[in-house]
């Protein structure tokens, strides 16, 4: 599990982003995704992302604001790679 904290600019309390983020706020909740004949999205109808957030620290109760900066990375998987498709069915199971 990747190791990212949050924490408090007053007094240095950490917390982990799920302590303080909400995830169906965070992601979204799309109702309508449009899409082109290559794929690419043209726009997204519903809720989108809230990627800020302010909390009251636990720590010192001191309220201070959060932003994430979101990225995702891919990468290919070579065609004869069947331990990626197996692995990836076990963990939606």
């Amino acid at each position: 599990m990747t190791n990212i904290k949050i924490t408090c600019p007053h007094c240095g309390y950490t917390y982990s982003p799920s302590e303080i983020y909400v995830p169906n706020a965070f992601f979204g909740k799309p109702s309508r995704l449009e899409k082109d004949e290559y794929g690419n999205l043209d726009y997204i109808v519903g809720k989108g992302m809230d990627l800020y957030e302010s909390y009251c620290c636990d720590g010192c109760n001191n309220k201070f604001y959060v932003h994430a900066n979101l990225n995702f990375d891919t990468s290919t998987v070579p065609f004869n790679n069947v331990s990626f498709v197996l692995k990836r069915k076990k963990e939606k199971d």
